[in-house]
C-alpha cells in the first residue's frame, strides 16, 4: 500500500515538474548588443592586396565605390573609424528585407583607405546596420564583401540565429571566426573566376580583428588587420592599478619604519 502511493507520489511530482518546464517562459532569452562604444577608434592595415589578382577575380570594378571595405583599397594603407553614435532600436529600411526593420545602429567618422602617415580631415561620415533579431535576416543570407566588419554580441548565438548560406562556418569557442568557401562562378555575372576562401577573426567586442582571401594553392591575396589600439578605458585603469600600487608599497614601507 506504501509502495503504491509513492509510486503515486513520484508519478504526479513528475508530471509537475514536466507541465512547469513546457509552460513556464524561457527567463534565460538571448538579449543582443553592441560591443563597440562610443568615442573609440578603430584602424584596419591593410598588410597584403594584389590587385592584380583580385580583378582577375572579381572584375575591373572590385575596388569601387559601391565596394564598400574594399573601396580603394591597396597594399599598404590603412582605414580609420572612429564611433560617434550606437543606436539600439532604430527604424530603417533594409535592402536585404525589403522592408522596413528594427536594427542596430552604428554612426562613425570614416578615413578611407591612404598611404599617407598623417590622417588629415574625415573622408565621410556613415553608418552601418545589424538587425536586432538576427531570425529577420532572409533565408541563405551572404555579406558583402563576405563577412562583416561587426556583429552584435553574443558573437556565435547571434550568427547561429542567422539562416546564413550553406558556405559559412562558424566558430565561437576559443578565437570568434567566420569562414566561407564561394565556388567559381558562383555570385553575380559569373564571379569569382577561381575557387575562393575568405577566414575573419574577431575581437571579444564582435569587431573585425583579421580578413584574410585565398585562392588556389592557399596564395593570400588580402590581408587585413585591425590595429591594437590604448583605449581611454585602459588607460584609465592602468593609472588606477599604479596609483594603488604605489600606496600600498608606500603603506607596507611606512609600517616596517615604524
Amino acid at each position: 500500500m506504501m509502495a503504491s502511493k509513492l509510486k503515486i507520489f513520484l508519478i504526479s511530482y513528475l508530471l509537475l515538474i514536466i507541465t512547469s518546464m513546457v509552460f513556464i517562459p524561457n527567463a534565460h532569452a538571448i538579449k543582443y548588443e553592441v560591443g563597440l562604444k562610443e568615442g573609440e577608434e578603430y584602424i584596419w592595415n591593410c598588410n597584403v592586396c594584389d590587385k592584380n589578382k583580385m580583378q582577375e577575380v572579381f572584375g575591373d570594378d572590385w575596388d569601387e565605390e559601391d565596394a564598400e571595405f574594399f573601396e580603394d583599397l591597396r597594399q599598404n594603407s590603412r582605414m580609420r573609424w572612429i564611433i560617434d553614435e550606437i543606436d539600439n532600436n532604430e527604424e530603417v529600411y533594409l535592402e536585404q528585407t525589403e522592408d522596413n526593420e528594427t536594427v542596430f545602429s552604428i554612426e562613425y567618422k570614416k578615413w578611407s583607405w591612404t598611404n599617407k602617415e598623417r590622417w588629415g580631415s574625415k573622408d565621410d561620415v556613415e553608418k552601418s546596420y545589424q538587425l536586432k533579431d538576427p531570425k529577420d535576416y532572409p533565408d541563405d543570407f551572404d555579406f558583402p564583401q563576405f563577412v562583416p566588419i561587426w556583429i552584435p554580441l553574443p558573437f556565435g548565438d547571434y550568427l547561429k540565429n542567422m539562416d546564413l548560406d550553406y558556405e559559412y562556418t562558424i566558430d565561437s569557442r576559443v578565437l570568434p571566426s567566420i569562414s566561407c568557401k564561394i565556388d567559381k562562378n558562383e555570385l553575380d555575372d559569373d564571379y569569382p573566376k577561381q575557387d575562393i576562401k575568405i577566414v575573419a577573426l574577431y575581437t571579444d567586442q564582435g569587431l573585425l580583428k583579421s580578413y584574410k582571401l585565398y585562392i588556389k594553392d592557399n596564395q593570400v591575396i588580402v590581408d587585413i588587420s585591425l590595429e591594437t589600439l590604448i583605449t581611454h578605458n585602459f588607460i584609465i585603469i592602468s593609472i588606477i592599478t599604479a596609483i594603488i600600487y604605489v600606496a600600498i608599497v608606500l603603506f607596507i614601507y611606512r609600517m616596517l619604519k615604524t
